[in-house]
């Protein structure tokens, strides 16, 4: 009896072992289970193409407005991958901090502004006909994400350029627009939704960022020793 007893044990145990790794495995990211936000703690914070400290323009989408929130997605050494609106890009760890609740208002909305006078849509912020994807008239509204500092278009012009979207076709064509291009820009106001900091994630987040031979490694010395005691006491079994 106490033989078929332990037999069941070590059945029951390597069973839960395999439900925990097939339960790492399956997960797509650190946050799977339920959306973790970031709130920006900082006004230097940008929204990366790559997870770099590099700072060229080329690398960076635009400032995230202090006070508002982004959706951790996963993290990659000292950066979270996040979606802010529509977009997903790298942040630094130190820009955000990470909070309990799930936001109902994390993003900059229907903020707007208009053209003043003929000008371009670029795919960077840049002034070079390469790189132009729309040509743009007085009147148009326009669709803004966030701004970015970059090369004055003409002389004493300023060096904001915005990250926006225009409608063209029934489709939201994305692009850099000179700020001097631009006016009615609507106010942009602070996020007050109260939020407390999340204060248990990093073991969570090394648990389930580890591949599947760490993994593995990890349950069989678990496993190992109730095996090895397991084969004790069935070899002292043996003897009676």
């Amino acid at each position: 009896m106490k033989k078929n007893f332990i037999i069941l044990t070590i059945i029951v145990y390597v069973l839960c072992c395999s439900y925990i790794l097939f339960s790492l495995n399956g997960t797509d990211s650190v946050y799977t289970n339920n959306d973790i936000y970031g709130k920006v703690i900082v006004n230097n914070c940008y929204l990366k193409k790559t997870p770099t400290q590099i700072n060229d323009t080329s690398n960076l989408y635009f400032l995230l407005e202090e006070s508002y929130f982004v959706k951790v997605i996963a993290e990659e050494n000292d950066f979270y991958y996040v979606q802010y609106l529509d977009l997903t890009g790298y942040i630094e760890k130190s820009a955000i901090n990470l909070v309990n609740e799930t936001i109902q208002n994390p993003y900059l909305l229907n903020v707007t502004f208009d053209i003043i006078k003929s000008t371009n849509l670029f795919s960077e912020a840049q002034n070079n006909e390469s790189f132009i994807l729309e040509k743009l008239e007085p009147q148009t509204k326009v669709l803004y994400y966030g701004k970015i500092y970059a090369e004055e278009i003409y002389k004493n012009s300023g060096n904001v350029w915005y990250y926006c979207k225009i409608e063209n076709n029934n489709k939201l064509i994305a692009g850099y627009i000179h700020s001097s291009f631009t006016n009615n820009l609507s106010p942009i106001l602070q996020n007050n939704e109260i939020t407390s900091n999340y204060v248990s994630k990093n073991n969570i987040i090394t648990l389930l960022n580890l591949n599947l031979s760490t993994q593995t490694i990890i349950i069989l010395v678990i496993s190992l020793p109730v095996i090895i005691l397991s084969f004790i006491l069935l070899k002292g079994f043996k003897k009676y």
